[in-house]
């Protein structure tokens, strides 16, 4: 499984839409879907529980609001993570379903989008640690307990870019590899959070492989210091700056 580049705007080949949709299911993504009522557009949480490839549908977890019992409709859904938003639309219906003890429950169930339109959120400010000749030394969790030790390229409170020796593009041919990461960024600081892999790029000059990651279930603790560090960094660059 490649791992998906979400530089791209949209995705439009089914591998991906599945693949797409089942991690952001394994990542607890935040899901809404709109309404309108009148002239306002409502947002509404829902999550999606599975994904079926087999019947070309996704399954949701509770009816949609004004959601007709017996005719499909054109729903919009937004999901979100960290620095990463995605949108499509599909049509939804109910039905029921049997769970393994042959309890017959309500199901809701939508079609597979034909595309998802992706956007890369970046209103959050960036520190360029190589600009400013900062070592900040990175690790990245993998499955299956493996480790990959590397330096911060880049930081902002979504995500990071992380140098890692040699060509690592097959061992991030499966996108779900990446599991978390902890970056030293000052003395008493460690930045410890889940990790999404959104692309890697090999420097074939300089055998290194670019790692770009965005954060995901962050502590509330770790993002008030993460944003401070940020904060003093950008302005003690700014001071050290010639006018």
């Amino acid at each position: 499984m490649t791992a998906l580049d979400f530089s791209e705007e949209k995705f439009i080949h089914r591998q991906q839409i599945v693949q797409l949709l089942r991690l952001a299911i394994d990542k607890r993504w935040r899901f809404t879907y709109m309404t309108i009522d009148g002239k306002k557009v409502i947002s509404h949480p829902v999550s999606l529980r599975s994904v079926n490839v087999e019947s070309g549908t996704f399954t949701l977890d509770r009816e949609l609001v004004n959601e007709g019992c017996n005719v499909k409709q054109q729903v919009l859904f937004r999901g979100q993570t960290g620095g990463l938003s995605i949108l499509f639309q599909c049509r939804v219906s109910d039905g029921i379903n049997a769970d393994s003890n042959g309890i017959v429950r309500p199901a809701y169930e939508a079609e597979l989008p034909y595309e998802i339109r992706c956007t890369q959120l970046r209103s959050s400010r960036r520190v360029n640690l190589q600009e400013l000749k900062e070592d900040c030394p990175a690790t990245l969790y993998l499955a299956m307990g493996y480790k990959l030790e590397g330096k911060l390229i880049d930081i902002s409170v979504s995500g990071a870019q992380i140098l890692i020796g040699g060509d690592q593009s097959d061992r991030f041919r499966n996108l779900q590899i990446l599991e978390s990461c902890s970056i030293n960024l000052e003395q008493d600081f460690t930045l410890r959070s889940g990790a999404q892999l959104t692309s890697i790029r090999y420097v074939e000059g300089d055998d290194t492989s670019v790692v770009h990651c965005q954060f995901d279930e962050m502590a509330d603790e770790d993002e008030l210091r993460l944003c401070s560090f940020i904060c003093s960094t950008l302005t003690e660059h700014a001071a050290l700056t010639p006018a």
